[in-house]
């Protein structure tokens, strides 16, 4: 029999068998905390689906169409993945449901990592606080519960920031999680691609002017996980459609925004007449919109062969722009980013008359058609997005703007790791209105589907910083009275 002994420093009698005691309270603890953090998981991810869920489907936009159309037959659509295709065909029942709950519960994931790395891990409360704050007070859930590829822009964005500088604070399979985010997301949409290599390169400068940042860098996976972006898209229309090459779009987008800032006008004016250029005798009747141009039947779009057969007049007039005026080229550019920065209100063209998904679902899933004509967003009148936008805008604007104060704040206070964060969040938003801004045109939708982020920083600031005034009062306090 065990024998019980008094202890020598006071207090109960000592009983060898307290010493495996423990054992059993701890693994019970361990499970109740695992329940815990798992039930605030399924909370945050039901805040973020919950518009989704009163609308009665799923958030449609006119591309969805074309993503859809890729994956179920089998062609290859100009500026429409297949992957995001394949991923909405794999989802697709019931009623497209599982893509929007894996797009909300991505979020969730990747923002509890934020969370974790920046010592906030383990508080339930702050992670649901958060997607509470997301949700009403950002576009968050209409992006998460859409079906579109936009999600990514901000999810690879902060996987790219937790590869890049706490790839020590990660388990294996959860970087590779991230890994797998950043390239499912490239190669869903070219933008976040090109987000990730701006990103990547701020980083590598800003590692070559301090030592501290370049011990800390960590650059093998995301650049990995950016070149498995390249390759995926060509590799899935491989084996969708038979044809191993890259989804076809990118330069008539950019010839899109050259025109509007009549850039293309310009060019044609100071070469014209050549017969080498079938624009020139379309002058006259060229639409002064991009979108006219791309994607109303345009005349002249498709007299050069669209998005395909006239790649190389537009590059042509591309290339020859930049070189005959390369300042203004830089003005408005710098311009475009500017008025993209400033693009933010919620619900872009998801009002509209979405004929184009209406008629792809129909075909593709005949069982989600009822849901979706039934949805509120397919009601007269439909949604009143500009309703959200007058909480949205400013939220997205004051946060925009006050990450990039934070950053310089926490430089001055001294705060290196919320100095790194708040900065990498700038960068981020600036590396999307550039892409989006020059590459494509300003557009509402492209900067509002990533200004969450920016609040979702500010968040984890403000309780970072609010943990350290408090910790420095009591610290004070106990200096002055012993």
């Amino acid at each position: 029999m065990w024998r019980t002994v008094s202890c020598p420093l006071g207090g109960a009698p000592y009983h060898p068998m307290m010493d495996a005691q423990p054992a059993v309270p701890s693994a019970a603890i361990a499970t109740s905390r695992a329940t815990v953090i798992a039930a605030a998981g399924a909370v945050s991810t039901g805040l973020l689906m919950l518009p989704a869920v009163v609308n009665g489907f799923p958030f449609l936009f006119y591309d969805t169409g074309g993503y859809l159309d890729a994956a179920f037959n089998h062609v290859i659509k100009p500026g429409r993945s297949t992957v995001y295709g394949l991923l909405l065909q794999l989802g697709s029942h019931p009623g497209f449901w599982p893509v929007a709950l894996l797009q909300c519960a991505l979020c969730v994931w990747i923002l509890g990592l934020l969370l974790r790395v920046h010592s906030l891990g383990g508080r339930p409360g702050l992670l649901i606080g958060m997607c509470a704050l997301l949700t009403f007070s950002t576009a968050l859930p209409f992006v998460s519960g859409e079906l579109m590829p936009d999600i990514f822009a901000g999810l690879g964005g902060f996987a790219l920031y937790l590869l890049l500088w706490h790839t020590a604070d990660l388990r294996r399979p959860e970087a590779l999680g991230l890994a797998g985010v950043i390239a499912v997301g490239g190669a869903s949409h070219a933008s976040v691609l090109a987000i990730a290599i701006l990103c990547v390169a701020a980083a590598g400068l800003a590692a070559a002017y301090d030592p501290a940042l370049r011990r800390r860098l960590r650059l093998w996976l995301p650049l990995a996980s950016i070149g498995a972006g390249v390759l995926l898209t060509p590799t899935a229309n491989l084996l969708n459609t038979g044809q191993f090459k890259a989804t076809p779009g990118g330069t008539a987008f950019v010839f899109g925004r050259l025109l509007e800032d009549g850039i293309v006008a310009r060019y044609l004016d100071d070469h014209c007449p050549d017969p080498s250029l079938t624009l020139c005798a379309m002058r006259g009747h060229i639409p002064r919109l991009a979108d006219d141009f791309l994607w109303d039947d345009s005349e002249v779009f498709n007299a050069i062969g669209g998005f395909e057969g006239g790649e190389t007049e537009m590059r042509r007039i591309i290339i020859g722009s930049l070189l005959s005026y390369p300042l203004d080229n830089l003005r408005l550019a710098v311009r475009a980013t500017l008025r993209q920065l400033v693009a933010l209100q919620t619900g872009d063209l998801m009002s509209e008359e979405l004929v184009d998904s209406y008629d792809v679902i129909r075909v593709v899933t005949p069982s989600a058609t009822a849901a979706m004509m039934a949805a509120r967003q397919q009601q007269e009148p439909p949604i009143d997005f500009d309703y959200y936008s007058r909480l949205h805008v400013p939220v997205a604007l004051a946060a925009s703007l006050l990450i990039a104060v934070a950053a310089v704040a926490a430089a001055w206070l001294g705060m290196r790791e919320m100095t790194l964060f708040a900065g990498s969040i700038t960068m981020l938003l600036l590396a999307n209105a550039a892409v989006c801004g020059i590459f494509s045109n300003p557009h509402d939708r492209y900067q509002s589907r990533i200004a969450w982020v920016a609040v979702a920083a500010l968040f984890i600031f403000a309780v970072r910083f609010g943990a350290l005034y408090l910790a420095r009062r009591r610290a004070l306090r106990t200096a002055a009275f012993g």
